[in-house]
């Protein structure tokens, strides 16, 4: 599949999906919000093999910036290992990059996207949790 089959997949998602070329990857603003009310948006890098769909950071720094610190809580920590390992999402603590890679061959790239939101939208949940 090549980026316009993705873009037209996106869009079956739903017309509050704002898609946006950056580059060699797809830019995705969708229509849930964090905590803070911004958009939950997310790239998508494709290859011949493989699919990557990355935060750039914003979920972990947007937690960050609202005092929120995973490695200083350990309940957060658990929680967080949790949620990831739940829907198979990979952390890059040195970005603090959330990124969920699944196969080109994979039929279910509308049900994976969700699946990637899903987890985000747990991540940030997060901040809930954090006793003030």
């Amino acid at each position: 599949m090549n980026y316009k089959t993705y873009k037209h997949k996106i869009m079956e998602l739903g017309k509050a999906f704002k898609i946006d070329d950056v580059g060699s990857m797809i830019e995705v603003e969708t229509p849930f919000i964090n905590h803070n009310g911004d958009s939950i948006t997310f790239c998508i890098e494709c290859t011949d093999d493989e699919i990557s769909l990355s935060d750039d950071g914003q979920t972990i720094n947007t937690l960050s910036l609202n005092g929120i610190d995973l490695d200083e809580s350990k309940t957060l920590s658990v929680v967080f290992k949790k949620i990831r390992t739940q829907y198979r999402i990979d952390y890059n603590d040195d970005l603090d990059e959330l990124t969920f890679t699944f196969n080109t061959s994979n039929d279910n790239f509308t049900e994976q996207v969700t699946t990637y939101i899903q987890a985000l939208l747990s991540i940030d949940t997060l901040y809930y949790l954090q006793r003030r």
